[in-house]
């Protein structure tokens, strides 16, 4: 049981790094995307 629930619980950490990766790419690519359109 506890095995099985270390087990989730990595599966569970990977999974909110990885959006938490790709959350920060989207708001960086959002960032650049509002400045340039402030400088155009």
């Amino acid at each position: 049981m506890r095995s099985a629930a270390s087990d989730l619980l990595q599966v569970f950490v990977r999974c909110v790094s990885l959006i938490n990766a790709s959350g920060s790419v989207a708001v960086t690519m959002w960032y650049y995307k509002k400045k340039l359109d402030l400088q155009g």
